[in-house]
C-alpha cells in the first residue's frame, strides 16, 4: 500500500510541475525534448585566453577535462543563453536566461529530476586550475583526468552534484550545502584536505590523501579503499558512515556514535602513524561490515 501511495504522489507532483511550467513560458516542445533527452539544440566551441579560476552562475552543468589548450565548448537549448568569457584570468560562465523566460526544461536522469539543459565543457591544461566557484543555483560539476601541482578549491555548488575522477592535486577543499560529492581514483598527497557537505552524501573510492577531514550533517559517508598517510576525521550528525579498509591495513581506528549502532570491527594499531576517527552522533557506523 505504501509503495502505491508513493507512486501516486510522484505522479501528482510531476503533473503539478508540468502544469506550473505552462504558465512560466516553457513550451510543450521544450518539455518533450527534455523528456526524450534531445533538449540541446545548439553547440559551438570557442577559444579563450589563459585562466586559473572558474566562476559559474545560473543553472548550467560544467565538465572540466584536461587538454593541451584552453577552450570552451557550449551546449545550449536556447541560442545565446550561455556566456563564457575570460576576465583577469577568471573564466566566467553564466546562464543569462532564467527559468521564467523560457529556458526551463525538465529532465529525468539517474532517478532524479534536473532542471535546465545547458552544459559547458571546459578544457584546461594541467597545472593551471586552482579554484572553481559556483553560486546557489549552479548545476552539476564534473572534473576528470586533471593534474595540478597546487591545491584545488571548490565551493558554492549547492544544488548540483560534484564528481571528481582521476584528479591529482596537492590538496582538495570542497564546501557545499546540498550537493552529493563523489571522488574516485584521485590523489591529494601534498597537504591536508577538507570535504564538507551538509545535506548531501560523500562517496570516496580508491583515492589517497595526506590527511582528510570530512564533515556531514544529514548525508551518508561511503569511504572505500582509501590511502590516508596521517589522519582521517569523519564527523557526521544524522547520517551513517561506511568505512571499508583493505585487508591488513595498519590504521588505528576509533569509532563513536551517541544514538546509533556500530557494526563490524577493525584491528587496533595504537602505534600506527595513521589515525582514523569516525564520529556519527545519531547515525550508524559500519566498519568493514
Amino acid at each position: 500500500m505504501k509503495k502505491f501511495s508513493i507512486v501516486g504522489l510522484v505522479i501528482f507532483l510531476v503533473g503539478l510541475l508540468l502544469f506550473v511550467l505552462g504558465f512560466i513560458g516553457t513550451s510543450r516542445s521544450d518539455i518533450q525534448n527534455a523528456i526524450t533527452g534531445s533538449a540541446t539544440r545548439y553547440d559551438y566551441q570557442k577559444a579563450v585566453t589563459k585562466f586559473n579560476r572558474i566562476e559559474v552562475s545560473g543553472k548550467v552543468d560544467v565538465e572540466v577535462v584536461s587538454g593541451k589548450e584552453f577552450s570552451v565548448h557550449v551546449y545550449e537549448e536556447k541560442k545565446g543563453s550561455i556566456d563564457a568569457n575570460v576576465d583577469d584570468q577568471v573564466l566566467k560562465i553564466s546562464n543569462k536566461r532564467s527559468a521564467f523566460n523560457g529556458n526551463f526544461a525538465v529532465k529525468f536522469n539517474k532517478n532524479k529530476f534536473t532542471f535546465g539543459s545547458s552544459m559547458v565543457v571546459v578544457t584546461v591544461p594541467d597545472n593551471q586550475l586552482k579554484s572553481i566557484e559556483g553560486n546557489n543555483n549552479s548545476g552539476d560539476l564534473g572534473i576528470s583526468k586533471m593534474r595540478s601541482n597546487d591545491s584545488l578549491n571548490i565551493n558554492g555548488f549547492n544544488i548540483g552534484d560534484i564528481r571528481l575522477t582521476q584528479v591529482t592535486a596537492k590538496s582538495l577543499s570542497i564546501d557545499t550545502q546540498d550537493a552529493d560529492i563523489t571522488i574516485t581514483d584521485s590523489h591529494f598527497d601534498g597537504n591536508d584536505s577538507t570535504v564538507k557537505s551538509e545535506d548531501g552524501d560523500i562517496r570516496i573510492n580508491n583515492s589517497s590523501f595526506k590527511a582528510l577531514n570530512a564533515a556531514l550533517t544529514d548525508g551518508n559517508a561511503h569511504l572505500n579503499n582509501l590511502d590516508i598517510a596521517t589522519n582521517l576525521n569523519v564527523n557526521n550528525t544524522d547520517g551513517d558512515v561506511y568505512l571499508a579498509l583493505v585487508k591488513n591495513y595498519d590504521a588505528d581506528v576509533y569509532a563513536h556514535s551517541s544514538d546509533g549502532n556500530i557494526y563490524g570491527s577493525v584491528d587496533k594499531h595504537p602505534n600506527s602513524k595513521k589515525h582514523y576517527r569516525i564520529i556519527s552522533e545519531n547515525g550508524d557506523i559500519h566498519l568493514n561490515d
